[in-house]
């Protein structure tokens, strides 16, 4: 197994000689595994271990074996224990989405205080299956049916070439000891129950399935790959740029088989949406305006037309909101509402919309592009991050950079990357009394 995983690392570029390398390691079967198989080669990572404090004495125990392996091994490590399930509540989604968010925002956050340039993560072939469902089941396009990637940004899954079964056997040969998990038998979670329902299904149908369905998404991933690069030749022979004038070849996007797909793909980076781009391609009415928070769109007879939203000569800095105000309609069009907490009180969640506790705010608040040097404490992170490092995290284009708007307070902390992220000192506990809802119009 050790000679299949080397030349996983080899044919993928997982990772370079030299390269600072941590590996997110619950105890479990999968990372104490991958650990193992790193230290063969001679490699000492750093270890990460999340403590969600899901499970009581349970998920102490998985820490305290882990803290056992880097003693025993000597290596460096880090441990975090995260209120997993306040962060859950207070952003009103799941258990499960909460973790994810908790550890990648950590893994992260080491990454950029340590300098480590690659996270290991132990997921598997298997995974990736239980992946390729959960999605189809969801409903979703290439983008979700290829699965992981063994590499992507700083995260890499150098076990994806293998799956369950051959790590076990692995690690019994090793006679490595490792933690179980027995909530990973529970069938109350999407993920379990393809694994231990579907799965076993579909292998009395053919054994070899776990290899043709990784085949597959192997197939599709590279499909995404053709299909985008056909689609930036496309675009490069319908679209022109003139001064501050962007123009769409509408007789050429027409004559694409799917021209909102392509459309999106585009003018996504114009921050329009998929339901302002399925009403552009469906407008016949010359002269109509589609407006974004940067831009507007001219639909013309035989083009449209993209340019940056107007400006007045001589516009303010900043802008500011008092504590009455309910409506702003410079630079940006925003809609304010001041509640009284009560117990029907339920927290909504989407990138437009800033709910936020009144009390924590210092009027009067403010609007203004962001600068260098922005720092803020993005929602459900421990530390601050410069706003430059989160743009290049979250791969903003240099166009969504120039436009973006920030809310801060009266004495300049960041409250808001307007229609992205919230910072977490700003945000709705137990102990708020009062709400000040904010949303991008």
């Amino acid at each position: 197994m050790l000679d299949q995983f080397q030349s996983f690392i080899t044919k993928h570029r997982i990772f370079r000689e030299g390269d600072r390398l941590l590996l997110a390691i619950s105890g479990g079967l999968d990372s104490v595994c991958l650990l193992f198989l790193l230290l063969e080669m001679k490699l000492k990572p750093a270890l990460a271990h999340c403590n969600f404090q899901l499970r009581g004495a349970d998920a102490d125990a998985d820490e305290q074996f882990v803290r056992n392996l880097a003693l025993k091994y000597k290596l460096n490590i880090y441990v975090k224990r995260f209120e997993t399930v306040e962060y859950a509540q207070s952003n009103a989604i799941s258990i499960q989405m909460a973790a994810r968010e908790l550890r990648f925002d950590w893994f992260e956050e080491l990454s950029e205080l340590h300098g480590f340039q690659k996270v290991l993560l132990a997921q598997h072939r298997d995974d990736q299956v239980e992946t390729f469902f959960i999605n189809l089941l969801r409903g979703s396009g290439l983008s979700g049916l290829k699965g992981m990637l063994p590499l992507s940004g700083i995260y890499a899954r150098p076990l994806l070439f293998t799956g369950r079964d051959q790590i076990y056997d692995y690690a019994n040969k090793q006679q490595l000891q490792w933690r179980e998990d027995h909530t990973n038998s529970e069938t109350k979670y999407l993920r379990n129950h393809i694994r231990h329902k579907l799965l076993p299904a579909l292998n009395q149908i053919d054994k070899q399935f776990l290899d043709k369905i990784s085949e597959s998404t192997n197939i599709l991933a590279g499909e995404e790959s053709l299909l985008h690069f056909l689609e930036d030749q496309a675009l490069e022979s319908m679209v022109s740029h003139a001064n501050s004038v962007t123009r769409i070849d509408r007789e050429k996007l027409d004559e694409f088989p799917q021209p909102q797909v392509l459309l999106y793909r585009f003018l996504k980076s114009y921050n329009f949406n998929i339901a302002q781009v399925q009403g552009v391609v469906n407008c016949n009415q010359f002269g109509k305006r589609f407006y974004s928070l940067s831009h507007e769109l001219l639909v013309e007879r035989d083009f449209l037309e993209i340019l940056p939203k107007s400006t007045e000569d001589f516009e303010p800095s900043e802008w500011l909101i008092t504590e009455n105000q309910n409506q702003l309609e410079k630079p940006i069009s925003l809609a304010i509402k001041k509640l009284e907490r009560d117990d029907n009180f339920v927290l909504e969640k989407h990138s437009d919309l800033a709910v936020l506790d009144f009390d924590r705010l210092k009027f009067p608040l403010k609007i203004r592009k962001w600068q260098e040097g922005d720092r803020f404490k993005p929602l459900g992170m421990k530390g601050s991050k410069l706003l430059s490092d989160y743009f290049i995290d979250n791969k903003f284009s240099e166009l969504e950079k120039r436009n973006s708007f920030l809310l801060l307070t009266a004495d300049d902390q960041i409250v808001w990357l307007i229609g992205h992220r919230i910072d977490d000192s700003f945000k709705i506990t137990s102990q708020t009394k009062v709400i000040y809802r904010i949303e991008l119009q």
